[in-house]
């Protein structure tokens, strides 16, 4: 199985200090499903680092609980400069059964004995 993580458009973290957080942001663009999801910062063009990845079997509640985490609120305002973002992960993959992998694997055989097989009949 290929795994292929798709990133959703990032949301942005604000300041929440009128609110006695550290950050908040607009949840409601999250979704309330299984999934995984990155804290991280953007800065200069296409520069990123993930602060923090957490899996949750509903994204929207654990996001919002994080932003009551004052040991991981705290780590997300002291790294380096730079936007402060949300995103989740969606997964794109292609199942694939043992019978797919063998059979790919008994048609590279055949590709090779034919060309082994092609080379020497022409000697």
């Amino acid at each position: 199985m290929k795994l292929h993580i798709e990133w959703t458009k990032p949301v942005t973290l604000k300041d929440a200090s009128r609110d006695n957080l550290i950050y908040k942001a607009d949840i409601e663009k999250l979704p309330s499903v299984p999934g995984i999801y990155m804290f991280g910062r953007r800065w200069g063009p296409g520069q990123f680092e993930a602060l923090y990845v957490g899996k949750a079997n509903r994204i929207k509640g654990r996001v919002k609980g994080h932003f009551n985490n004052l040991r991981l609120m705290q780590h997300l305002k002291n790294a380096s400069n730079g936007k402060r973002i949300i995103s989740r992960g969606k997964n794109r993959y292609k199942a694939r059964t043992a019978a797919s992998e063998i059979s790919e694997a008994d048609r590279a055989r055949v590709h090779t004995l034919l060309l082994v097989g092609g080379s020497r009949s022409g000697k």
